[in-house]
């Protein structure tokens, strides 16, 4: 008897060791990938990087045609919209970017707020740069956001604008009304590990999508690999968000560019009362919602081919 009450206590000691060893490194950033690291994993030949501010956006212009601009989502990247541009590129000019701390762009220096620059000024000046005067903005999630604060501070350069589950006020969603795989992930990474792992990205992405066997593992691998980079600073108002729901309400008001609304009817962060909201604020200018009954939070990356399809029919007017 004393015998195996050795057993246990050692198998206890070595349970207790590999557990603290395993959160001692994952909290030692001995996993952590630098943005150098990522870019020399995920650039391909198409990627072009330009330095603005004090920022390096990645970014790719790819096709020919009609400018599209594509804006990607609060946990996404350019990748987001690959099978977009694989199909279209004949007919459109798209031009993708990372969102400064996405993807392969880089953040700001430490202790630089960069008070005078804006997401908007950023995207502006990179537009500049390229020539283009006139473009459409397809945006999801919150770079959907992006694009409704572009159409109506600059409504004279956006001709069609396109918004994927986008949010019109701040989205805040306890970590209690999260199922609970997605609340034992983030007890275990964020709290304890403070890393987000392989693991977590295939819960939390089963919550945010209507059918997770779509869920592709490749995403789940990207995500992972781009959760992983060293943690680096970003001036607050460089996160897309909505802060103050009616001045977001006013935004929406000045949009002039006709507009398709793309929604996922099961998205668990956006339901169906958002999308009433987002409707309401777009008050003048004319508009079609598409409505995705089987759809989550991401549809972009849910059924690519579907959405790709929905926007190729409103920009080209049929």
């Amino acid at each position: 008897m004393a015998r195996q009450r050795r057993i246990l206590f050692l198998v206890f000691g070595v349970v207790v060791f590999v557990g603290i060893s395993t959160i001692f490194l994952f909290r030692s950033n001995a996993f952590r990938l630098t943005l150098d690291d990522l870019r020399s994993k995920y650039a391909t030949t198409g990627s072009q990087y330009v330095d603005i501010e004090d920022l390096s956006i990645h970014m790719r212009d790819e096709g020919s045609g009609s400018a599209v601009l594509l804006l990607h989502g609060s946990l996404g990247s350019l990748r987001t919209w690959d099978a977009m541009v694989n199909k279209l590129s004949d007919r459109f000019r798209f031009i993708r970017l990372d969102l400064p701390g996405y993807g392969l762009s880089s953040t700001a220096v430490p202790n630089n707020e960069m008070e005078n620059v804006t997401l908007t000024s950023i995207i502006r000046e990179l537009l500049a740069r390229l020539n283009v005067n006139k473009l459409s903005i397809v945006g999801t999630s919150f770079g959907g956001s992006v694009g409704f604060w572009l159409a109506s501070e600059y409504p004279e350069i956006v001709d069609h604008l396109i918004l994927i589950n986008t949010p019109s006020e701040p989205v805040s969603i306890p970590r209690s009304e999260r199922p609970l795989p997605v609340r034992l992930q983030m007890l275990l990474c964020d709290d304890l590990l403070e890393m987000r792992t392989v693991a977590f990205w295939r819960a939390y992405y089963s919550y945010l999508w209507g059918d997770p066997g779509r869920i592709e593992q490749s995403l789940i691998n990207k995500k992972y690999d781009m959760s992983r980079r060293v943690e680096s600073y970003l001036p607050r108002h460089l996160v897309p968000r909505n802060p103050n729901p009616q001045e977001t309400l006013n935004i929406l008001g000045m949009v002039r560019a006709p507009t398709l609304i793309i929604w996922g009817m099961q998205d668990p962060v956006l339901p169906p009362s958002k999308l009433s909201r987002l409707e309401q604020g777009l008050k003048n200018t004319s508009k079609v919602t598409v409505k995705l009954p089987t759809v989550g939070h991401y549809p972009m990356s849910e059924v690519p081919h579907q959405v790709t399809q929905v926007v190729e029919n409103f920009l080209l007017g049929s």
